[in-house]
């Protein structure tokens, strides 16, 4: 039982690390922009 409770949480877990990494994306973007409209 605890075994199988383990295996879903382990594919959220990589679908969550690959929506973090695109929130790390586009917040170096947004971050990259502004920073770009500041200097202008």
């Amino acid at each position: 039982m605890i075994v199988l409770s383990f295996n879903p949480s382990q594919e959220e877990l990589e679908v969550f690390s690959v929506m973090g990494h695109g929130v790390v994306k586009f917040v170096d973007l947004f971050i990259r922009v502004s920073f770009g409209v500041l200097v202008l």
